[in-house]
Parts: C-alpha cells; structure tokens; sequence
C-alpha cells in the first residue's frame, strides 16, 4: 500500500522489507507476487547480519523471547538491517540527498503506534556520532485503517495480501507470525491454521529453558 501511495504521488523510492524470518508464509508468498508482477524484481529484502536466520537465531542467542518491556525483536531483525541498508546506500553514492525512511505503519493497528506522528525528525537508524542526522521517519498512512488498505490495491488492480481478506480470523495487521505482542484471536489464528508454528515456538520454549538451566549450573 505505501509503494502504491508513494507511487501515486510521483516519488521515487526503493521497496525495503526487513525479513524477520517469522512471517506467516503467506506474506512471503504474496511479497514473491508483489517483485515479479507489480515491482519488476526491484524489492530489497535485508535480513539481520548477527541473526540471519531471524527469529528463531535471536531467540535461542539472547537465551530468551522478546517481551512487551524487552522488544528487541523490532530492533535487532528491522530497523538495523534497514539501518545498516541506509548506510551502504549512502557509502555507494556519497552525492545522495539525505535519505526519507518512509514506513507503511498505521495508528489503527496498535496504541503505542496510534501515538506515532506522520513525521519523526532525526532517526534512530543513525549507529555512530558522526552520521548526525541520517534520514526523518515518515509515516504517510498512518490515519488509513483496512478499507484503504484494500481501496488502494482495488484502484491498481493488485489483491491485498490475502491474510486481510480471510473469512475466519481476518488479520487486522500483517506482520510476525505470531508477534508478541498479538491479541488473543491473533494467537488462536495461529493455533487453528498453523501447527507447524506452534511446534516450533514450544521447541524454542524447551532450547530457552535448556539454556537458562546450563547457566544456572555454571554459576
């Protein structure tokens, strides 16, 4: 939607999607929908360079999940890869204007982001001193709600990502699978429709719990 936006404006712009690796596999099939017939192949995705295998290589390297007071998730797996993307764009063309991250998020999907402004100053993608003012954050769809989500693909004639559209547990936003900080028909969407899932976050449950033993004994 915001590639969409921003083209409809007459921007520019380079399509960045940071890959936790813990996206519903829907989402990934679409994204591979999206580069082939609407973005010509020319979708970025950055992964982290100390976790690349996402999630689940946090998750076991922290020795923990991330929690609604610890959310290094966002930090570690989106906005350094984005980050360190930023910094090797402007290594590569030292002439560049200072860079706009501009974000889809929207104010509806949570309350901490419903007290986001469209425009945030300064970044902190910005690692060293020296970058000084790295790039704004702007967030153009943050008054949308779902209805113009699915209004700007229906005008370009492209399908919202199905998760929006399903008949049972419609998600009200798309992003980690789950996240944590996920309401509760969230969770049960994944319990109903992705075992597999499930599975794999009881065995990071067991590889957290093992960790935290084996540094218990060393004390």
């Amino acid at each position: 939607a915001l590639s969409l936006w921003l083209t409809e404006q007459g921007i520019d712009h380079d399509r960045i999607f940071a890959d936790t690796g813990w996206e519903h596999p829907e989402l990934y099939s679409y994204l591979d929908y999206l580069n082939e017939r609407v973005f010509d192949g020319q979708l970025v995705k950055v992964k982290s360079k100390k976790y690349p295998n996402g999630m689940t290589d946090l998750v076991r390297g922290r020795g923990m999940f991330p929690s609604r007071l610890f959310r290094f998730c966002t930090q570690e797996l989106k906005i350094f890869p984005i980050r360190d993307y930023i910094h090797e764009l402007r290594d590569r063309h030292p002439d560049l204007d200072v860079p706009v991250n501009a974000v889809g998020i929207r104010a509806a999907e949570s309350r901490a982001r419903s007290a986001l402004d469209e425009w945030e100053p300064g970044s902190i993608l910005a690692k060293r001193k020296k970058d000084g003012h790295l790039c704004d954050t702007w967030r153009p769809l943050i008054t949308w709600v779902v209805s113009d989500v699915v209004d700007i693909h229906s005008r370009h004639a492209i399908p919202p990502c199905p998760l929006y559209l399903r008949e049972q547990l419609p998600a009200s936003r798309v992003g980690c699978w789950p996240c944590i900080m996920s309401k509760k028909d969230e969770i049960r969407a994944v319990v109903e429709t992705d075992p597999e899932r499930m599975d794999l976050i009881r065995q990071l449950e067991a590889d957290v719990k093992a960790k935290a033993a084996a540094r218990y004994a060393a004390k």
